[in-house]
């Protein structure tokens, strides 16, 4: 049956439901979109299998105007294609159509899960990742120990920023048609190989040690940085907190939108984490790319040609 009004505010499973002890909590967060559509399913569930024993968090939104009854909480667990889901809930959709308000609301949700779990499993996790539930997973993920190796000290690891006209992102090209070289090829994103990527923070994907997950999905960003790029303020607001960091988020010439202040959820990520808190955030060579259905990929072309290939492919299967 339907879950009711009073059972989708959350539902857990018990500390014994889920086999080992899992070093990494996975929280896909949004609207569940092409979740359940082949391309999504089958990346993500290829390319996380490295990192398993996992956990799942799973806090969707609902629709505009869908119905808390006619969301199917029991159903959407048992079709999730990473598995065990240790909690999962969805939130009443409210407010403006866009609002990075509402993806902190989420990202908050699973920190509050994720500690409630360690407290009744007795374990913290060691690793925790943020994903989209539309999100193609293109390259498998390292083991938590490649984890470790892509950065040198703690920090938030990153898919790069990627336009295939003026940001090509280097360290995500490949040419070949060898997927278990692609999978392996984690070369460093050098800073001279990023444009818009030193200036704001992908908000699809993001890795991160558990010591620094409250300093990422714990964020309130300062509503100065949230305007849309197609709406965006020419000149600094004359108040608000952290104006300082107002130049963080401006680009300059050369980019194929124009230059000045791009404000947005990625601007409030990067004011958030990179400089109210002071977090180390490095841009690691994840490739992943939102899928829209229908062979539709936000952005292809700023994805490898054969990643994008294989991930279409298990259409056909």
């Amino acid at each position: 049956p339907a879950a009711t009004a009073a059972s989708l505010a959350s539902q857990d499973v018990n500390a014994a439901d889920a086999a080992g002890i899992a070093a990494v909590a996975i929280c896909l967060l949004g609207e569940k979109r092409t979740l359940h559509q082949k391309p999504v399913a089958a990346t993500m569930l290829r390319n996380t299998k490295p990192l398993a024993p996992f956990e799942v968090f799973a806090i969707f939104r609902l629709k505009a105007g869908q119905k808390a009854a006619d969301f199917d909480l029991g159903k959407e667990r048992r079709l999730m294609p990473i598995q065990p889901v240790v909690h999962i809930e969805a939130l009443p959709f409210e407010g403006a159509a866009v609002s990075c308000a509402k993806q902190e609301e989420l990202a908050r949700h699973c920190l509050t899960a994720i500690s409630a779990r360690e407290s009744a499993r007795r374990s913290r996790f060691d690793w925790v990742i943020k994903a989209r539930p539309d999100l193609l997973i293109l390259k498998k993920l390292p083991t938590t120990a490649g984890l470790r190796d892509l950065s040198q000290t703690p920090a938030v690891l990153v898919p790069p920023f990627s336009e295939p006209f003026f940001d090509p992102a280097p360290c995500i090209r490949y040419e070949g048609k060898n997927r278990a070289e692609f999978d392996a090829d984690y070369r460093p994103c050098t800073p001279d190989g990023l444009r818009m990527s030193n200036h704001l923070i992908s908000d699809q994907f993001a890795v991160m040690p558990r010591d620094l997950a409250v300093a990422y999905l714990d964020r309130r960003a300062p509503t100065w940085a949230y305007p849309m790029p197609n709406n965006r303020p020419r000149l600094p607001p004359k108040e608000g907190s952290h104006l300082e960091f107002w130049p963080t988020c401006v680009l300059g010439e050369g980019y194929r939108i124009p230059s000045g202040f791009l404000g947005g959820c990625e601007c409030g990520l990067s004011v958030y984490v990179r400089h109210i808190q002071n977090v180390s955030v490095v841009v690691a060579p994840f490739v992943v790319g939102l899928y829209r259905g229908k062979g539709n990929i936000h952005n292809k072309g700023a994805l490898p040609r054969a990643a994008v290939g294989w991930a279409l492919a298990e259409d056909d299967k």
